[in-house]
């Protein structure tokens, strides 16, 4: 029987995201268990967040240095390999100078797989079925956070983290093994048209600098800041005497998660309807009051505030990347290079700041940050975008 077209890409693609994403937020629940080993402040434990993301934003860049593109089938596994490789010397290391520097090696390796998969996906995979296979990329990254998270934090009960993070990357380094198996040899990346041989600096700028697209930069990087930089801290929260809930409750705080990641395509129908202006001050609003509620002393309020957070940053992201999608004065394998950029930066720049007033001021204190982002993200994006859904 053939194969149907694309499917065995798609297959890579679902695994590629999953061994991305999980690699980047496993340590995630376990945060307060790292800084307490270390004994080390809040912020600095969220350095193995926040560091590989910002690296991760700063390789997005390199696509718009490359006359030409590297051979996803070669380079993604063998990234990736090499990404949990790296990241087992930061899960082994007892010093926390060698543990930071490997988690930073780490974003800048995974930083190299999402301009490869889309590469990969738009020269392997039949244009009918293009919609289809950028979902499967997208629930694999969005399940291989979740799981990623998960895994590490139920197995953390007891406080033993180091082994729970090294079932975890055990598991993505067998992931990448079958992904060298899996990778189509066939199809290698053709040569590009002689207008794109070389980068056009001229255009680069005008990606950068445009109106309407450098307003949706801005608005992931709004967007990234206040969700990871409430869910980064929510162990700390949770396990705090506030609340006292052990590793495995605390845990379950990151189901909201799957929510969102279920809830992206209805995001899109909205998004249809209501057009940028409303769907992303929605978005944001979501995120803002689920913050609010997050102040409560009710466990159960305050998971349905963790729950509105998760919901309003993936419909944000949702929305955001639409919106980019549809202009039309910039070069959009550009401006997607400098949203992946400045989206990932506000994960790296929040994911430590937001630490400081944590560390300073508790959870009230972070949350009044956060509800600024939330407020300059709601102006931000009254004033820049439109109430339909016009190419800009």
């Amino acid at each position: 029987m053939t194969p149907e077209p694309g499917k065995r890409e798609m297959i890579v693609a679902f695994a590629a995201g999953l061994v991305t994403f999980s690699l980047l937020y496993a340590p995630q629940p376990v945060l307060h268990l790292i800084a307490d080993r270390y004994g080390i402040a809040p912020q600095s434990s969220a350095l193995m967040i926040s560091l590989p993301s910002a690296l991760l934003s700063a390789t997005s860049l390199l696509p718009l240095l490359m006359a030409r593109p590297l051979n996803p089938a070669r380079l993604v596994p063998l990234a990736l390999t090499l990404a949990t490789l790296v990241n087992l010397v930061a899960i082994l290391s007892s010093h926390w100078g060698t543990l930071v520097a490997a988690r930073g090696v780490t974003g800048v390796l995974i930083g190299a797989v999402p301009s490869a998969m889309m590469t990969f996906l738009a020269t392997q995979v039949p244009p009918e079925r293009m919609g289809r296979a950028m979902a499967i990329y997208v629930a694999g990254t969005g399940t291989g956070g979740l799981s990623g998270r998960l895994a590490a934090g139920m197995l953390s009960t007891g406080g033993d983290y180091v082994s729970a993070l090294l079932v975890t990357n055990l598991i993505a380094l067998a992931i990448c093994v079958t992904l060298f198996l899996l990778f189509p040899r066939t199809g290698a990346i053709p040569p590009p048209p002689a207008a794109r041989a070389r980068v056009n600096p001229a255009r680069v700028i005008h990606a950068l600098v445009a109106p309407r697209a450098a307003s949706v930069y801005l608005i992931g990087f709004l967007l990234m800041s206040a969700f990871v930089g409430m869910f980064n801290y929510l162990p700390f929260l949770l396990s705090s005497p506030r609340f006292g809930l052990p590793q495995a409750g605390l845990t379950f705080a990151f189901l909201p998660l799957a929510v969102g990641i279920i809830a992206v395509p209805l995001f899109g129908r909205h998004y249809d309807v209501l057009g940028p202006r409303k769907m992303l001050s929605f978005a944001f609003a979501m995120i803002g009051c689920g913050g609010l509620m997050t102040l409560t002393e009710q466990l159960d309020l305050l998971f349905v505030g963790i729950v509105l957070v998760a919901l309003g940053a993936f419909a944000g992201h949702s929305s955001a990347t639409a919106t980019l999608a549809r202009q039309s004065v910039v070069e959009k394998a550009y401006a997607s290079s400098f949203y992946f950029f400045f989206y990932y930066l506000g994960s790296g720049i929040s994911g430590y700041a937001s630490g400081v007033f944590f560390a300073t001021g508790g959870w009230t204190s972070l949350i009044r940050v956060m509800t600024v982002v939330v407020v300059t993200g709601i102006l931000l994006t009254i004033l820049t975008q439109p109430d339909n859904n016009d190419a800009g």
